[in-house]
């Protein structure tokens, strides 16, 4: 079973059967339940009581104090209403616990692949495989060192972008301007989460570490682009291991929480989507 993550939506391989799952018409569905934090995913046998399913090939509820995990899920955000004209960025941030793994190594990394205000003909790039041999997985220490002060090039290049200063603004700023956003470390860092000492990091990556480097399984970091959305809705994946030692391998992992952060960029304006120390989910499998 593989899946196939597109910039509408997503199409699920489920035993030989394509079930398309478009963000779009998702949205315009959640948005008439009101602002929140749901999810959603293909209508199945796992379908309970608590989900909504109304015929279309998926079933929703929004998040409450126990929530089903499925690989095949989707979270969708319901925010609040966006003035006209504007371009809207968020930032969602996931630190995610398991019951059978840790020692995340690698922070799962994504960001619009779309033309956006600041760039109005050419689509911005994706990771080249070159550069990112672990295509969108990026290692921990480098992305906590680009947020600490220590500068990696391509983090700059393939993960921030370019988005008005302010809106409507012709004038453009990067992402991580450390003049505009001083505390990167608090915008887009981990919570307790410390960079690996190198032996620690190498440990990790053959599979011969004896202790946990930190607590989490997954760890992501993404950006969402929409220019002058009728809907201020958008969806996005449930969180994945971030282990590098099995990065390619299929595992059973289990997770049991997730802790998420959604912010909203107004170009240099920054405002928490929901808690500003950030929301837990608690996971079923």
């Amino acid at each position: 079973m593989k899946r196939l993550f597109l910039s509408a939506g997503l199409v699920i391989q489920m035993c030989g059967v394509s079930v398309a799952f478009d963000d779009s018409s998702v949205c315009e569905r959640l948005t008439k339940e009101g602002p929140g934090l749901y999810l959603a995913y293909p209508d199945g046998p796992k379908a309970s009581a608590t989900f909504k399913c109304e015929g279309s090939g998926y079933c929703f509820s929004r998040i409450g104090s126990q929530n089903l995990f499925d690989d095949y899920g989707r979270l969708f955000l319901v925010s609040a209403t966006t003035p006209p004209g504007e371009e809207v960025v968020w930032h969602v941030r996931m630190q995610t616990r398991a019951r059978n793994l840790d020692s995340a190594d690698l922070a799962y990394l994504s960001r619009p692949t779309t033309t956006t205000r600041c760039s109005p003909t050419e689509a911005l790039p994706t990771f080249p495989s070159s550069s990112f041999p672990l295509g969108p997985f990026s290692p921990l220490n480098d992305y906590i060192d680009h947020h600490e002060g220590r500068p990696v090039g391509l983090l700059t290049r393939y993960f921030h972008f370019q988005i008005q200063e302010t809106p409507g603004s012709k004038r453009c700023i990067s992402t991580d301007n450390r003049a505009a956003f001083r505390d990167q470390k608090n915008i887009y860092g981990f919570e307790n989460v410390e960079r690996l000492p190198k032996e620690v990091a190498q440990a990790l990556t053959i599979r011969t570490a004896q202790a946990s480097a930190n607590a989490y399984a997954g760890l992501s970091s993404e950006f969402i682009y929409r220019d002058d959305p009728k809907l201020p809705c958008f969806g996005f994946g449930l969180p994945q291991p971030t282990r590098s030692a099995f990065l390619n391998e299929k595992i059973n992992w289990a997770p049991y929480q997730t802790k998420i952060w959604i912010k909203r960029f107004r170009g240099k304006q920054i405002t928490a989507e929901g808690d500003a120390n950030g929301r837990v989910i608690q996971w079923l499998q």
